[in-house]
């Protein structure tokens, strides 16, 4: 539901060992099955339009509805339901009446439900329903049980939602004590839940094998194209579901999360042997362990790295340099072994080549995908060592599927995620139903899908949508603007406070630290208060770049993935700037006014309103979006002090005496005027400039992906069809790039910050790499392996 329309289509259906779809119109076999769906559902609903007379069903789940009303398409007619009773029209057959005995309520532990019916010649019959895993198990036939699951593989291959029905016939005697049982479990104030589920399995239990049915449910609009522009953001996706493996695996290449060209490694129990899937994910271990051998110090690995890209790129430019001369001297043959082929030997070499002394959880690969399913996740979940091997394999693929797995189940993949892989990850959950609450719950961030499994996932969700497709605004559009808002407000807030601090700090050179203030104390409290708003606007209004560039341009999104705007190099950053910036509005103003004569508080108001404008200048400077209401808090902001709290404060004389007459002396006196207005001209201009030369710097030597697209988007860019090449991908363009502005990264010139940060570096495991190695397996190593 949270990738399908919920709109049901009834498709296929198997009874007595033969498959047959809708379009074939079935016989009596297939009409018995449809009957039974009505036995089977849990209360239906009955809507009849007054004008057409048409009746309509609505169910507590769609499929249950589209089953209904399948049957209803067949001649079968549910026309009565109430808590006690069931009517069916059967058409020719006439009426027939049910009388419901018991309903015993599906629930995400037993994955199935049933019903309790007595016929109208006076038979007790359970008809039960559920998922094929939990079934089958409970029924009589193995043979019946292994045509059946020939058929649910079929239908799950193409992709459609499948239901098992069983029946069993009870005598009188066992319809008495289990009734008697039931109700008894029911009454109890104490472990009731646990009563019920003991109850049912004793009467759900060597079942008579009916049939199947194969339910149709489209994918909601867009869903392979926002999936796709969100793996191109670098965002890892783990669909949890409780379908079939060969369903799951259908809708995986439907919505483009699987490609045709993966390599599949689907990890399965063998014969519900636990330590089965302990050994396989040792396997896969030691099998993708293999690309590195040697253990080499973090250090070492990422400085030889890059010395090898040097190398490389330095051979190269050398060779094209050097090859006409060299033809001129040498024969054809010499020529090709030198610039020809080689050439391509050595791009080969780069593609596939990766630093010895990798640990495993820094592979990772587009190529490849995790397939498991809930009784192997049951398994892992609780083990520490088969948690910790999941993860690293899990953490290579490119893609994750877990099918057939519980509500439980759902939620602790979530927190297995968040609470193991290191750097912990920022995890988000989707979901439409109350099954998905768990792992909503679980998970950083939350949305819920209002649709028609009910509102449950809304109500415990952060976020709530209509469609999958607005996740893909949800997260690349908005998610990164108010990502790069909040960063960019707090380090703004830090960085305001760090100059008046230093400020402080510098004057206490000339106090002897005795604690005399530079500031008077109303002034200097009113600090954050003149200064409250502009951050304020940046976290409220700012926008970096457009959407349309935002969703051109997919790898833009990286700098939320990767934390480029709130880190450890970035905030000391910002703190140096602050300490220049206080030296800058202390010593220059120092050096014009100095000490005077008439008051300690000349001084200090003077550096306090320098110290102001230049905050407000580095507040414009760092905001990207201007409208009315940033441009009336921009300049409200310095009129609130200089035109009034200043005039208002500083000629109230029965509050603050000391400070009377201040602003008049510092900015009017003939003696003063002058060498103030000097100071705040010039002063928060210098902080300004210094501010902007520093922006320039960067985007010129040290630029980023960020900076080229903002400038694409501003239409300022000194080579905008280069940087276009750039972000589609143009693998030419991006090796010119990495030549002369980042020949040291890992993906091109925008990681060069990873130098600096403690996190360890991805290395790409590419299709090449992986099938050299896939092509030293047997076929036999390969079913152990699960690698398909």
């Amino acid at each position: 539901g949270t990738l399908t329309q919920n709109v049901m289509r009834f498709q296929k259906c198997s009874v007595g060992g033969v498959s047959y779809s809708k379009v074939e119109g079935g016989g009596e076999v297939m009409e018995s099955l449809k009957r039974l769906a009505f036995e089977t559902v849990p209360p239906i609903v009955l809507e009849t339009d007054e004008e057409t007379g048409k009746i309509e069903y609505k169910a507590e789940s769609p499929d249950e509805e589209a089953l209904v009303s399948a049957a209803h398409e067949l001649g079968f007619s549910l026309v009565e339901r109430t808590s006690s009773t069931m009517t069916i029209d059967l058409g020719p057959g006439g009426k027939k009446k049910f009388r419901i005995h018991a309903t015993i309520p599906f629930d995400s532990a037993r994955k199935r439900m049933s019903v309790v019916v007595e016929t109208e010649d006076g038979k007790y019959i359970i008809y039960s329903k559920g998922a094929d895993n939990i079934m089958l198990e409970r029924t009589r036939s193995t043979e019946d049980a292994n045509v059946m699951n020939s058929h649910l593989s079929t239908y799950a291959s193409e992709g459609l939602r499948t239901l098992v029905l069983c029946k069993k016939v009870l005598s009188k005697g066992e319809f008495t004590k289990w009734t008697r049982d039931w109700k008894d479990a029911m009454n109890k104030t104490e472990g009731r839940d646990d009563a019920m589920a003991m109850a049912a399995s004793v009467v759900e239990c060597d079942l008579e094998l009916v049939g199947a049915t194969a339910i149709e449910d489209a994918l909601q609009d867009d869903v392979p194209d926002t999936i796709a522009d969100l793996m191109q953001c670098g965002i890892k996706l783990w669909v949890l579901t409780g379908d079939k493996m060969e369903t799951a695996i259908n809708i995986g290449y439907s919505c483009k999360l699987l490609q045709e060209e993966m390599t599949l490694i689907k990890i399965q129990a063998l014969d519900d042997n636990p330590e089965s899937i302990k050994l396989q994910l040792q396997k896969l271990a030691g099998h993708f362990g293999q690309v590195t051998k040697l253990t080499k110090n973090f250090f070492e690995v990422f400085n030889e790295r890059i010395e090898r890209r040097k190398t490389q790129w330095r051979s190269r430019i050398k060779r094209v340099s050097t090859m006409f001369s060299v033809a001129k001297k040498t024969s054809e043959g010499s020529l090709t072994d030198d610039g020809g082929e080689n050439d391509e030997i050595d791009d080969d070499v780069e593609e596939t080549m990766l630093p010895e002394g990798l640990d495993l959880s820094q592979l990772e690969s587009q190529h490849m995908a995790l397939i498991i399913d809930g009784p192997s996740l049951a398994h892992v979940l609780g083990d520490k060592e088969s948690e910790r091997l999941l993860l690293q394999i899990a953490c290579i693929c490119k893609a994750v599927i877990a099918c057939r797995v519980s509500p439980s189940q759902k939620a602790l993949i979530v927190r297995l995620v968040k609470k193991n892989v290191y750097p912990m990850p920022m995890t988000l959950a989707i979901g439409d139903g109350a099954n998905d609450v768990g792992m909503i719950q679980e998970a950083q961030v939350g949305v819920g899908i209002s649709g028609k499994e009910g509102r449950q996932a809304v109500n415990s969700s952060d976020f709530a949508i209509a469609q999958f497709k607005f996740l893909r605004r949800l997260v690349m559009v908005h998610g990164r603007w108010n990502y790069r808002r909040l960063c960019k407000c707090i380090l703004y807030s830090f960085y305001k406070n760090i100059v008046l601090t230093f400020m402080l700090f510098f004057f206490g050179f000339y106090t002897g630290f005795s604690g005399k203030s530079l500031f008077e104390d109303m002034v200097y409290s009113g600090y954050n208060f003149f200064l409250g708003m502009p951050p304020l606007m940046i976290g409220m209004f700012d926008k970096d770049m457009s959407q349309r560039t935002m969703l051109r341009f997919k790898k833009v999104y990286m700098s939320g993935r990767e934390r480029m705007d709130l880190n450890v190099p970035t905030l000391a950053s910002w703190m140096v700037q602050g300490v220049v910036d206080a030296a800058i509005l202390f010593f220059f103003t120092f050096c014009v006014i100095g000490f005077v004569s008439d008051g300690m508080f000349i001084f200090g108001t003077t550096c306090y309103s320098a110290l102001i404008l230049g905050m407000l200048y580095r507040a414009a400077s760092s905001t990207y979006t201007w409208n009315v209401v940033v441009a009336f808090f921009w300049v409200g902001s310095g009129i609130l002090y200089a035109g009034i709290f200043m005039p208002i404060y500083s000629n109230w004389y029965s509050y603050s005496p000391q400070f009377y007459g201040v602003a008049r002396d510092d900015a009017g006196s003939e003696g003063q005027a002058g060498a103030f207005w000097l100071v705040i001209l010039v002063v928060p201009t210098l902080v300004l400039i210094l501010d902007l030369s520093k922006k320039l710097w960067r985007s010129m030597f040290v630029s980023t992906i960020i900076d080229h697209a903002m400038e694409i988007d501003r239409g300022i860019t000194h080579d905008a069809q280069e940087m276009f090449r750039v972000m589609e991908g143009d693998e030419e363009t991006i090796k010119g790039i990495l030549k002369t502005r980042g020949e040291f990264a890992d993906d091109g010139m925008y990681k060069w910050w990873l130098a600096f940060s403690s996190r360890l570096p991805k290395f790409k495991f590419d299709r090449k790499k992986l099938r050299l190695l896939n092509r030293k397996l047997d076929d036999k190593s390969k079913r152990e392996l699960g690698i398909i």
